[in-house]
């Protein structure tokens, strides 16, 4: 419906172009062994790995793909609480199956910038009559600092951000257009939501938001025209809200009160996740709660693009597609600056908007700074604009009107002027954005492990619990093992949100010994020899866990010590595989200890 106006050439070379910039920046890993190679820097990428196997996994058995009790055995996981990415896990289940889930995250980390540049290019085509400035959108937002900062770590529910342009598209065709059936667009609009809920409720959440607040704007700037638009959009608006509603009431009751869910904030310190005045600005100003789980400066805009939208809002006020863009990013901007305004890392205790709604239900877990994703959104759409604009003037034309009239003359002189003002405002305002992050993203070579890749651990059962040292939360290894296996046994710890003390998220395995003792080891600070209370605790919690099979992996910090005090609790390992000590209990062929 939408792609009437689209020209085959045009659209080929821009996906070639986009998807070129999406492989430069993975090139490491595409060179090094798509099927070997992984992001490095974080335990993330592992953990994506592992819920995009989830996905096939669940389609080809019929489990359930909220849930899952192959992490944090015997208690399970609640997937709707984590980012499981389900959308793309079944869109890439195909891959999944043929090439496995490395392959398969490699591939979605590579098409997820390209993916939401070219739905926001074609989103700015609808409103800009140059081809190149909906391209030079495309790529500010695709390849825009939020989006790549959090790239580096494989955060696929954060950098799939192909649908809140097309939500857009929609909310604009049902609510300023009018130019389509408002009940296919809304249908479209409610898919579109089911399919974001399914990438990440954060994104949905704030692109909710957004759009309640640009709904507003547009009806504060044309008031005469609300109840026409009202009356028009209403059709679609409530057939949206139908399909979405039928097809999210569950998993919606699933995430918030469903088995293991979470109660309060995922992160306990949601305050500090803002981003600050500076960080617009200068390339590595962010505060450090934000540069831990991003991984940098996602908030970086450039003095360039920042002065071009504070100058358009004076030049083109007039033009009401800029205006309202630049309005837009500048309401997202305040947004994710958080509660209270940061103009470097200081509290300046000036209280903002976000102050009046952090804290209530459903919205305490929405980080403020990943407003960033549609301040990047709508500069895009200003800088197109903009682009647009200077380059219809070269040509005498009126915005929106397309070919020159005929009777309209410009000089050479003039043209080339207006030329050389686009070429000057593309390269001033996306050069700052190559200072971060760097490209291509570092990986590491993944190890095949000998002891989960043979006999017996290779041929447990899918009810086997098994409990890895170093533990997961230091060492994602495991989690890749376990999904490159089909889910052969259940690990009894594993990374992923769980409810803690009071249901409040945590990590963490539960506080049993064999957690003490892991963690002592991780910290150097293990007592050896191993008293009889301490042996006496890891038999227990091996009983309640159910776990068959212990494994040591040589090399990290504290194996040998660990080695030791299992040895002491449950005698001699009954495997050495590739360096690995593995010992089996509670199994018909091992001691049954």
């Amino acid at each position: 419906m939408w792609l009437r106006r689209a020209r085959s050439p045009e659209w080929l070379l821009v996906v070639l172009i986009y998807l070129a910039l999406g492989a430069v920046a993975w090139w490491h890993a595409w060179s090094g062994g798509p099927s070997v190679s992984l992001a490095a820097g974080s335990l993330d990428p592992g953990q994506e790995v592992w819920f995009l196997a989830w996905a096939l996994h669940a389609l080809e058995r019929g489990d359930n793909p909220f849930f899952t009790h192959a992490l944090y055995a015997p208690e399970g996981v609640n997937l709707l609480a984590n980012t499981s990415v389900l959308t793309l896990g079944v869109l890439l289940a195909p891959v999944t199956a043929l090439f496995g889930p490395v392959v398969s995250f490699n591939l979605a980390v590579t098409l997820a910038p390209a993916a939401s540049a070219l739905t926001a290019f074609f989103a700015m085509r609808r409103y800009v009559t140059w081809r190149l400035a909906a391209f030079v959108g495309g790529l500010c937002y695709g390849f825009g600092p939020f989006l790549t900062v959090d790239l580096r770590y494989g955060h696929l529910n954060l950098t799939f951000l192909a649908i809140p342009p097309l939500i857009l598209l929609a909310l604009d065709d049902l609510v300023v257009r009018h130019r389509r059936r408002p009940v296919a667009v809304g249908v479209i609009l409610g898919a579109l939501v089911v399919l974001q809920f399914f990438v990440s409720t954060e994104v949905l959440v704030l692109t909710v938001i957004v759009a309640a607040i640009g709904l507003v704007v547009l009806a504060l700037s044309h008031p005469r025209q609300v109840p026409r638009a009202a009356r028009l959009a209403a059709p679609g608006l409530v057939a949206g809200f139908l399909v979405a509603a039928v097809a999210l009431v569950y998993p919606t009751w699933f995430a918030v009160a469903g088995p293991r869910h979470i109660t309060g904030p995922v992160f306990p310190n949601v305050d500090n996740l803002t981003s600050t005045l500076a960080a617009s600005v200068l390339a590595h100003a962010e505060r450090p709660g934000v540069a831990f789980i991003s991984g940098g400066n996602g908030a970086f805009l450039g003095a360039p693009l920042a002065l071009l939208l504070v100058v358009a809002a004076f030049v083109w006020w007039h033009d009401a597609a800029l205006r309202f863009a630049v309005l837009m990013a500048a309401i997202a901007y305040v947004g994710s600056l958080g509660a209270a305004l940061h103009v470097t890392q200081a509290d300046t205790g000036l209280p903002l908007p976000v102050a009046a709604f952090q804290h209530a239900p459903l919205l305490d877990s929405v980080v403020a700074s990943r407003f960033g994703a549609f301040v990047d959104l709508f500069a895009a759409m200003s800088l197109a604009l903009v682009l647009d604009r200077l380059h219809v003037g070269a040509f005498g034309v009126l915005a929106g009107q397309g070919a020159r009239p005929s009777g309209v003359t410009q000089s050479r002189y003039g043209h080339l002027g207006r030329s050389l003002a686009c070429a000057l405002v593309i390269v001033a305002t996306l050069l700052p954005l190559s200072l971060l992050p760097r490209w291509p993203y570092p990986v590491v070579r993944l190890s095949e492990p000998a002891a989960f890749c043979q006999p017996p651990l290779a041929t447990l059962s899918r009810t086997s619990v098994v409990r890895d040292y170093p533990p997961v939360l230091i060492d994602d290894d495991p989690l890749i093992w376990q999904a490159e296996g089909g889910f052969s046994y259940e690990l009894s710890d594993g990374y992923a949100i769980v409810p803690g003390p009071g249901g409040h998220s945590t990590e963490e395995p539960p506080g049993d010994a064999l957690a003490v003792v892991f963690a002592a080891g991780v910290l150097g600070r293990l007592g050896l020899p191993a008293t009889a209370s301490t042996d006496l605790a890891l038999r227990r919690a091996v009983a309640e866990e159910h776990i068959t099979a212990l494994v040591v992996t040589p090399g990290a910090k504290g194996s040998a010590g660990i080695a030791a005090v299992l040895r002491s609790a449950f005698g001699p390992p009954d495997k050495r595989l590739g360096g690995d000590e593995v010992w089996l209990l509670g199994r018909p062929n091992g001691k049954g200890r």
